[in-house]
């Protein structure tokens, strides 16, 4: 079988493509979310690069009274990350918890 050309190749994270973990997600613990996870990590790519690069693209996509929260949150989830052993178990609590803070404001905005 013969190899695919270079430039076909390339790097999940490659500038010209957006970030995969960033595409919409469902419920956190379904295996989708874990699935995109565990395959960033076994492509090779530092979990706290992931994470760094998956807050970046949440924040811009939320409302600014979420941003303070979230980036909170996200800085706890950054040093478990760095303390802990299993890094896909704390990315995915942080989308938990981030996707709970959403839900909490877009709940307060409705009433």
């Amino acid at each position: 079988m013969p190899r695919p050309a270079r430039a076909e190749r390339r790097h999940p994270l490659h500038p010209s493509r957006p970030f995969p973990g960033a595409a919409p997600l469902s419920a956190p613990g379904s295996p989708q979310v874990r699935g995109r996870l565990y395959e960033l990590i076994s492509s090779c790519i530092p979990p706290d690069l992931i994470f760094q690069q998956l807050t970046i693209a949440l924040l811009k996509r939320c409302p600014k009274p979420v941003q303070h929260e979230a980036l909170h949150h996200a800085a706890i989830y950054e040093h478990r990350l760095q303390a802990g052993q299993k890094a896909v178990f704390h990315l995915e609590a942080f989308l938990a918890r981030f996707m709970s803070v959403y839900k909490k404001h877009m709940v307060m905005s409705q009433r």
